[in-house]
């Protein structure tokens, strides 16, 4: 009797262990499963964005909590969703990544997390990513910035006229800031709390030696994300008010405290500072292309959207 009760239970301990097992495999799969989005045909399930945001995480040096991941989880979606949408932009136009570059690439993050190149794809299967997520990720970043810079690039004009007028027009400006920006955008009192929470977790990541470029090209919302937060050189005159005096008081290499305007929140970094006098030539041209290839993007990715099939399910 005594044996039949001592097997009886452990029974149902394992019928137990078993439904425990089977109810967190099967919340996987339901992920697996579970459509975040389709752009134009292309399906990315929840667990597709799951393993982006791990991997985005990862690149930047920093982890979360569950909380602070559930709150950046939408942002990474959005991001994709760009991703894809610049994707066929580029592959419209017959621009393909050579295969020595995407490898190159790898490479690069592997001395950046200091894992050989042949165990790389272990190591990140030990992280709950698959390397094929960093090879999508690296490929249609590579095929975007090929296209930036030689469909977009090309059809940019800068004058030698138009650079000496913006030359004379810089040098009576003033103080001026080579500044890089993230945002979240806000339109309700929730939204603009939500929004500060988000940007206070990027701020210390900055802190904390993550890459404002990277964190920037992932989670900003505003246009200067797809460059990395880039804004090029702006004068002291041109500065909202609410930003103004910040940026005067942050050294070269610094980070603004959280700055809330209309509709965003903003934090911005200096990345150079110059005082008004001579500017040079070279920086001005430099600064009018960069300014009129932003131009030219932004005017692309605006017909491709409005042209693209967006189906967000979450």
């Amino acid at each position: 009797m005594r044996v039949m009760i001592v097997w009886v239970l452990c029974a149902c301990v394992w019928i137990f262990g078993l439904g425990v097992h089977l109810g967190v495999h099967g919340e996987e799969l339901r992920r697996e499963l579970r459509i975040a989005m389709v752009v134009n045909g292309t399906v990315k399930t929840v667990y597709d964005v799951d393993r982006r945001l791990s991997l985005v995480l990862l690149l930047s040096g920093r982890r979360l909590g569950l909380g602070e991941r559930e709150g950046l989880w939408g942002l990474v979606r959005d991001g994709m969703v760009e991703e894809l949408l610049k994707k066929e932009a580029a592959e419209s136009r017959g621009v393909v990544l050579d295969e020595s570059a995407l490898e190159g690439a790898l490479f690069q993050v592997s001395e950046r997390l200091g894992i050989e190149r042949g165990s790389l794809g272990v190591w990140l299967v030990s992280q709950g990513i698959l390397e094929e997520d960093l090879r999508e990720m690296l490929r249609n970043e590579g095929v975007w910035t090929v296209y930036r810079r030689d469909v977009l690039g090309r059809s940019v004009v800068v004058g030698r006229e138009e650079v000496l007028e913006e030359q004379d027009r810089l040098e009576g400006l003033g103080v001026r800031f080579l500044l890089s920006r993230m945002s979240v955008k806000y339109g309700s009192h929730e939204e603009r709390v939500e929004g500060l929470l988000k940007m206070e977790s990027l701020a210390k990541r900055v802190k904390e030696g993550g890459s404002f470029s990277l964190l920037a090209k992932n989670f900003s919302e505003d246009e200067y994300g797809d460059n990395g937060g880039r804004m090029g050189w702006v004068s002291e005159v041109d500065l909202p008010l609410w930003q103004r005096g910040e940026v005067l008081g942050t050294e070269r290499g610094g980070i603004t405290k959280l700055l809330v305007g209309e509709g965003e929140v903003v934090l911005l970094r200096v990345d150079e500072r110059q005082d008004g006098g001579d500017v040079s030539f070279d920086v001005v041209r430099d600064s009018l292309f960069a300014t009129k290839l932003g131009a030219q993007v932004r005017r692309r990715l605006k017909v491709v959207r409005e042209n693209a099939y967006i189906d967000i399910r979450l």
